[in-house]
């Protein structure tokens, strides 16, 4: 990267550990999925695929984004030397995930019987349902510590309890084949739970360390409070129309067709699941930089970081589609999933959609860093925009290709909005 870009040695090296953490994740859950697909079925699988899309779903309706708003006032306070606004930062944070996630909790246990029948078409899941309910209480509450550890680009931590979270999932699924017990939706639920209450119970340990320690004489500063409220109910709206779109070509697929044809769009998005980590740790570690490089007035080294970071991303991505296409074929024949020239259409036009969308990784950095309610307008269009073009073209072409043609027009609308307020920016 050039000596203009944001990208410094100490980013990449972060980036380098991500690649290293974000490996071991993606390993561990493409072996979860095998095993959830070879022992319990791919319909199975399919509902597993609809309720972690639900749940991302009910997640962003009713989150303040706690975590960027600690990123963004946190950094301030730090950067003025202002341990009030600190403190603000983290109480108020720490108080909405615990208020709201026990609201989002309560919300899905009450409503188990009519997700369990109408959405994943099996009355006898509630239980499992109930228990996805407690899983999602467990991972709302990591909002505040999270954006602690943004704020002090404590990303190697954050690496590590994700491989924790991770690898722990898949320890549970091994000793459930191990142990011949019958692999149902609700063990494979449980198998999310207990990793997220471990490792939610130790992200704890670090905001509450900074409150009871160098902010234990911080007060609330109330002449801030007006523009937290603000930052949040932008975050809260921006996030209320994101759920709207987040993962909702799974649910709208699972609507439209049947658990069989789900399970076999969310394994070709595994597959793709490899760009994450191209994009994932630019997008993770740039929003404090991002903040800085407003504040001081730097928009040039903004434009830079994005046009560099741009052409290194589409580069890598474009190697990892050409060895993910293949190895979707031998996985199809090892698994005897029988996919057809129906199914590689798909994969093609959601790995041209996916690229599209990962060099949109800095995005919600320029919004959090210049304006909230940018984001809010690019979720009103994509709310949309989306849904529409997903039922439209999968009425017209069929579920599997349809779905993956209205993400890639989702993605293409998206890409000319952002660009247009970047330029209106700087």
């Amino acid at each position: 990267m050039k000596r203009s870009s944001l990208i410094d040695r100490h980013f990449l090296n972060n980036v380098f550990f991500n690649y290293g953490s974000q490996l071991i994740i993606i390993s561990a859950g493409f072996i979860r999925v095998t095993l959830i697909t070879r022992h319990a079925g791919i319909a199975v699988y399919g509902m597993v695929a609809t309720a972690v899309a639900l749940s991302a779903m009910l997640t962003n309706l009713m989150t303040f984004r706690t975590n960027e708003a600690v990123i963004a006032f946190y950094k301030r306070g730090q950067s003025i030397g202002d341990p009030n606004l600190c403190y603000l930062s983290l109480v108020a944070g720490l108080c909405l995930d615990l208020a709201i996630g026990g609201l989002l909790c309560i919300s899905v246990v009450a409503l188990s019987s009519f997700i369990a029948d109408f959405i994943l078409k099996d009355i006898e899941l509630r239980s499992g349902v109930v228990i996805l309910g407690c899983a999602m209480f467990a991972n709302f509450l990591r909002g505040a510590p999270a954006g602690l550890m943004v704020a002090e680009e404590r990303f190697r931590l954050i690496n590590s309890l994700q491989i924790i979270e991770a690898l722990l999932k898949l320890l549970i699924l091994l000793y459930i084949v191990i142990s011949n017990i019958s692999m149902t939706f609700d063990l494979v639920i449980v198998s999310t739970l207990i990793p997220a209450v471990v490792v939610t119970g130790i992200m704890y340990y670090h905001p509450i360390a900074k409150l009871i320690g160098p902010l234990r004489r911080a007060t609330i500063p109330k002449a801030q409070l007006k523009d937290y409220f603000r930052f949040t109910t932008s975050t809260f709206l921006s996030s209320t129309l994101k759920a709207a779109n987040l993962n909702i070509d799974t649910v709208l697929l699972s609507a439209l067709t049947n658990p069989v044809i789900v399970g076999s769009y969310d394994i070709l998005k595994q597959f793709l699941s490899p760009l994450s980590i191209i994009s994932g740790p630019f997008s993770s570690q740039i929003t404090p930089r991002f903040v800085e490089a407003v504040t001081r007035k730097e928009p040039d080294i903004i434009r830079e970081t994005i046009k560099h970071t741009n052409l290194l991303l589409t580069r890598l991505s474009i190697l990892v589609i050409i060895v993910m296409t293949p190895a979707v074929l031998a996985y199809s024949q090892w698994n005897g999933l029988n996919f057809t020239r129906t199914h590689y259409i798909a994969f093609s036009v959601l790995a041209l959609s996916t690229i599209t969308i990962r060099r949109m990784w800095w995005c919600r950095a320029f919004s959090v860093s210049t304006n909230p309610k940018i984001s809010v307008q690019s979720g009103i269009i994509s709310s949309f925009a989306l849904p529409i073009s997903v039922v439209i073209f999968a009425s017209l072409v069929g579920g599997l290709i349809g779905t993956a043609i209205g993400m890639l027009i989702n993605s293409l609308v998206l890409t000319w909005f952002w660009s247009n307020k970047l330029k209106e920016a700087f």
